[in-house]
């Protein structure tokens, strides 16, 4: 082989595996695209299945991210129902898409869980979730927010991943804050905060009582 066909046959090499890259390519620039729309074209991009998983975990969470904050928003709330629909049907064969691909994916559990068909697929996504993803912080939070208007109703393992979040959230002051507001709102919220905070460390435990007091409760 000589030295010109051997360059030539290297840059024909490089030049299909830069196409075969493009489709992959074309998926991250658009989540990164999509992060930087409003949110009602985010939702109507997702409500028309416009919407692809990306390949890479960062970009995936870019859209499991929105569609858990796009199907608990006002923006939602006040659609057709028609919308709603296609809205939380997309977002489920999103989530159910990424639970294939990875199904320890905390992310794409707390997805499928804003996206539930029953109440038991909920359940399920919700424990699945807090039991991949149970240190993060913010995973709690948004766990925390989709489960406490349905604590009432909840289950045993419902109910035990509601207070591994209330746990976490007491370890920081963000979470601290937002649990003494939930408890001086939702009196029905009272006992499950307090339960969980009894089993938190002294320092958080002070803390949230700090916090429940600056409330006003």
């Amino acid at each position: 082989m000589t030295l010109r066909t051997g360059a030539i046959l290297a840059a024909v090499g490089s030049l299909a595996l830069a196409v075969a890259a493009l489709p992959q390519f074309r998926t991250e620039y658009a989540a990164v695209l999509f992060s930087r729309m409003p949110v009602s074209d985010q939702l109507l991009e997702l409500a028309q299945g416009s919407v692809a998983l990306p390949a890479s975990v960062r970009a995936e969470r870019i859209v499991l991210r929105a569609c858990e904050d796009i199907l608990r928003s006002p923006q939602a709330m006040f659609r057709p129902q028609e919308t709603r629909t296609a809205l939380t049907a997309s977002c489920h064969d999103l989530a159910m898409a990424a639970l294939r691909r990875a199904p320890v994916s905390s992310w794409a559990h707390l997805a499928l869980a804003a996206s539930a068909a029953t109440d038991a697929e909920f359940a399920q996504a919700v424990v699945s979730s807090q039991a991949t993803g149970g240190y993060e912080g913010e995973l709690a939070q948004r766990r925390f927010a989709l489960v406490a208007d349905r604590i009432a109703d909840a289950g045993p393992d419902l109910a035990n991943a509601f207070t591994a979040d209330i746990a976490v959230l007491a370890q920081t002051g963000v979470g601290t804050a937002l649990l003494a507001r939930r408890y001086a709102a939702y009196p029905e919220l009272r006992e499950v905060i307090t339960t969980a905070i009894e089993r938190a460390p002294e320092p958080a435990q002070r803390a949230f009582i700090a916090a429940v007091r600056r409330s006003g409760s």
